[in-house]
């Protein structure tokens, strides 16, 4: 099967500062050892197919490459084991994700398994996956293939025998490529061919869109001024689901804008703290999103796209900062931005992977055109030989601007009922989001049993303290919940509003 575009993207953004791999954390009560895993994992390698699957290169970069079996295949390659030398589960992750740091071997498949002991009474399983393996699916693939719904793991029978299949030889998949570049090419024409009034209304608010991406500029905020270092900073913190549930009762919305008000004025409050003069600028974040259009019911997969809603960058009340929210997100639904975005990408002429490899490195690696962070007037401003005078401003007044978005915040759906691993249950589950380009701040949010655990993640040279950002963040979320529990007062579930967030 060959990767998508979106698929592909990540292989091409890939850096050594900037490896593309989700790192997921599941905290297990109990000890469980590696051979144990390896033994479970063995036991259901055939439920997810991918995990024997490499990449296959085609020649000349005619076409994406391909997933194609490993010619050989030894599980324990990719399951290791770890010590910790941390015993806080929040340091235990910071630690985690510095020893994820290294790009995964091209050469296999793309994951790797780390069965860590170190902390009393647990152990930490952690999941290294390929953002172009996990695609439009869930980076909880891996462990959600060890995991059970019982504390009584199902008996090991012996799974079915594995033969690699080939994709032949260098010729073939030239000639492959070929062919599906034809027939890509056919396919647009078609769809063009087709167009329908809908369509047409879509595109039309997807060039809207665009637009105002790329003509309304955000504030330049200190952790995108330039492009990111290889370390990372990492502070967890959790929302028990009693408190969110609360705050959607007294003010509504759903659980997605409570956390987004709280990490957006979280962002607002830091950046005032900091004295940084925002005057009418905004913040934009990136949602990814999966989509499926109303044509596809019954198939498989889903569609990648995203929104980028745009909020003001000044502080307000926490109250007021969820209406804010809300109001944008409900707007961005109404329109269907995901799906206009989703419905260019799919109709624009394709591009082969050759330039897309350029374009994408171009992207990531060089100022002047990384899209996140390109502004014209601000690029001309780094050749002024000094200050800028009262007089010389003009068309350099908006050096604190950028076009793009400030930070992403992506959602990983989990289970809802308590799940075990090797008979022992899972206590937490968290995921840390990826960085690359001068997106210095990246927050997953990643939901298991009766929690919502976020993780922020930061450059740590343009976001040093990254823990009084959390800490603004825990604010927020206070005073949602104060308030909340002032208006009703007959609703005790939920606690103090110092125990919003458990770091």
């Amino acid at each position: 099967m060959r990767l998508s575009d979106y698929e592909a993207s990540f292989l091409y953004a890939e850096t050594p500062a900037t490896p593309m791999h989700r790192v997921c954390i599941a905290v297990i009560d109990g000890v469980v050892d590696a051979d144990e895993v390896t033994a479970l994992l063995s036991a259901r390698l055939h439920m997810q197919p991918k995990l024997r699957q490499c990449l296959g290169f085609v020649p000349f970069n005619l076409a994406h490459p391909v997933w194609t079996d490993a010619s050989s295949f030894d599980l324990s390659e990719h399951i290791h084991s770890i010590r910790l030398n941390k015993r806080r589960i929040d340091r235990v992750i910071e630690e985690v994700a510095a020893a994820c740091g290294t790009l995964l071997d091209r050469s296999r498949p793309l994951w790797r398994l780390l069965v860590a002991r170190g902390v009393p009474k647990r152990t930490v399983v952690v999941s290294i996956m390929h953002q172009s393996m996990v695609g439009t699916g869930s980076p909880l693939d891996i462990l959600n293939t060890l995991f059970d719904l019982s504390p009584n793991t199902a008996e090991a029978q012996q799974p079915p025998a594995w033969q690699p299949q080939s994709i032949g030889n260098a010729m073939q998949l030239a000639s492959d490529a070929i062919l599906e570049n034809t027939q890509t090419f056919s396919r647009k024409a078609r769809q063009l061919a087709s167009f329908s009034e809908q369509n047409g209304e879509l595109i039309q608010r997807a060039t809207e869109s665009v637009t105002r991406f790329l003509t309304e500029p955000v504030y330049s905020a200190p952790w995108n001024e330039r492009l990111i270092g290889s370390s990372r900073s990492i502070v967890s913190c959790q929302l028990p689901s009693g408190v969110l549930r609360k705050i959607r009762n007294a003010f509504g919305g759903s659980i997605n804008d409570i956390v987004n008000a709280i990490c957006l004025e979280g962002a607002a409050r830091y950046l005032a703290h900091h004295n940084h003069d925002v005057g009418d600028s905004h913040l934009r974040i990136m949602c990814p999103v999966t989509i499926r259009r109303e044509d596809e019911h019954g198939v498989r997969g889903n569609r990648a796209s995203a929104i980028f809603p745009v909020f003001d960058a000044h502080t307000m009340s926490a109250t007021e900062r969820l209406k804010h929210v809300r109001w944008e997100t409900e707007s961005i639904k109404h329109n269907r931005e995901a799906q206009a975005l989703q419905l260019l990408t799919e109709l624009a002429p394709p591009l082969p992977p050759a330039p897309q490899i350029n374009t994408q490195s171009s992207f990531f690696r060089t100022p002047v055109l990384n899209f996140a962070n390109f502004n014209p007037i601000e690029w001309l401003g780094q050749f002024n030989p000094g200050p800028l005078t009262d007089g010389m401003r003009g068309p350099f007044a908006r050096l604190s601007n950028m076009a793009g978005f400030n930070f992403a915040l992506a959602t990983v759906p989990g289970s809802q009922a308590t799940q075990f691993l090797c008979g022992h249950p899972v206590a937490d589950i968290f995921t840390i989001p990826v960085l690359a380009a001068n997106l210095g701040l990246g927050i997953s949010v990643t939901n298991y049993i009766q929690s919502t655990n976020l993780t922020f993640a930061s450059d740590p040279e343009q976001l040093p303290d990254l823990d009084r950002l959390v800490g603004f963040a825990h604010e927020v979320a206070a005073e949602l919940l104060d308030q909340a529990t002032a208006q009703s007062s007959n609703d005790p579930s939920s606690g103090s509003p110092e125990a919003v967030i458990n770091a």
